[in-house]
């Protein structure tokens, strides 16, 4: 397994832990009494942060190859399907909370959650970017 290979299962494996904790943040945030509530979820995002890029920063000092030819195509084809995933999470999912384009519960909702909500959509794009990244590399293996 190429360097490429093991930080993107790294960041496949984090990114969707993360996402989720996200997620269940979100649907359960509103319930919980106070701005107590987002103030934790605050804390375990900058815990995220600084796992991830400490856990990235170790994976990235593995000797080999630094990048060949195919380590560029597959970052390319990643980048562009994660760009595309963020698109399409970010105009879909108001439809798919209210129905219409701009849902009325996303003005009465807290900055809080608007910025946990734009935090989880930009790690659904990561996950995605990280998910297409392992499964070529896999692909290259066999």
């Amino acid at each position: 397994m190429n360097k490429h290979e093991h930080l993107a299962w790294w960041r496949l494996g984090m990114g969707l832990a993360f996402l989720s904790y996200l997620c269940w943040q979100l649907s359960s945030g509103d319930q919980q009494a106070g701005a107590g509530a987002w103030e934790d979820a605050r804390d375990m995002v900058s815990l995220f942060v600084v796992v991830f890029f400490l856990a990235s920063r170790y994976v990235g000092r593995r000797k080999g190859i630094e990048e060949d030819e195919r380590d560029r195509i597959i970052s390319g084809i990643a980048g562009r399907s994660a760009l595309f995933a963020l698109i399409l999470v970010v105009l879909a999912s108001p439809m798919i909370m209210s129905g219409t384009a701009v849902p009325e519960g996303a003005i009465t909702r807290e900055a809080d959650w608007l910025t946990f909500y734009a935090i989880a959509c930009a790690m659904f794009a990561m996950s995605i970017e990280a998910a297409v990244t392992v499964f070529h590399h896999w692909r290259d293996r066999r």
